[in-house]
């Protein structure tokens, strides 16, 4: 437990110990450069050709590996990924949906940061029910 302006803290929530925290965390970030947003999809597709196998045998074209990405609401994009290139897509997806997990839980270390930097005014008034400044 850590004494800091007359309250105690525990240590999670002692400013220096979420810094380390937050530290350790940003280390953790992905080359923001091996980083997509989106989602892949794979899809087996019947072509045009009434004598192809894919009516005939029912074994159809594929797969193809698409990226979608969505644009602004009810707006998407998607992009069909080269054979060679789908495992190196797939760990950017997997790269982005980590840098944003992590970029969450910096949020709520910096939050956590900001309410144990207060003071205990600040604490006694969130107490009582007051709203802090306009």
């Amino acid at each position: 437990m850590y004494q800091h302006l007359g309250q105690v803290d525990t240590p999670q929530r002692h400013p220096r110990s979420l810094e380390h925290r937050k530290a350790r965390i940003l280390q953790k970030l992905p080359d923001l450069s091996e980083t997509v947003r989106g989602t892949l999809s794979e899809e087996y597709l019947t072509c045009g050709h009434s004598t192809c196998r894919c009516h005939t045998e029912g074994q159809k074209h594929g797969p193809y590996v698409y990226l979608q990405t969505t644009l602004a609401p009810g707006k998407n994009r998607r992009v069909v990924v080269p054979r060679d290139l789908v495992p190196r897509v797939r760990g950017w997806v997997q790269n982005y949906r980590k840098l944003k997990e992590l970029l969450e839980t910096v949020t709520e270390i910096n939050t956590e940061i900001i309410r144990a930097s207060r003071g205990p005014q600040a604490h006694a008034a969130g107490r009582r029910g007051r709203r802090g400044p306009r």
